[in-house]
């Protein structure tokens, strides 16, 4: 389905304060719906049908990636209304505990709230 690039990178832009890095992981946005729908083929799941979702101002898609490898996907995080609400990996697996950890870490100084359905440990909550 087309999508109006322009009022994508509208509503993405929105959320440049969201941009995040930490020792081993940063969190990006998408520039462009392509690279949404790159993500998901690459990755193995659904976030490509989220486009027009993010187009809207619906939801917001990040990407959480390895600092030593910006361009290539590694979980994808679905923000909406304040609140981290999925994050996967390959094939929708549940991220490392290394990757849900800087997640939250992000999540908390970004003032959002974890609403996704991983149990994590919170007991060291460094990188």
């Amino acid at each position: 389905k087309q999508v109006d690039e322009a009022k994508f990178k509208k509503e993405v832009s929105q959320h440049e304060d969201l941009v995040y890095s930490g020792k081993k992981f940063s969190i990006i946005l998408p520039d462009k719906p392509d690279d949404i729908r790159a993500e998901g083929a690459l990755l193995k799941h659904c976030v490509a049908s989220y486009v027009g979702r993010v187009t809207d101002g619906t939801t917001l898609i990040v990407f959480c990636r390895e600092k030593k490898a910006l361009d290539e996907p590694y979980v994808t995080v679905e923000v909406r209304q304040g609140r981290v609400t999925q994050a996967y990996a390959y094939q929708d697996t549940k991220p490392s505990d290394e990757c849900l950890k800087f997640l939250a870490q992000w999540a908390d100084k970004k003032d959002l709230k974890l609403a996704w359905n991983w149990k994590l440990d919170f007991t060291n909550r460094g990188e």
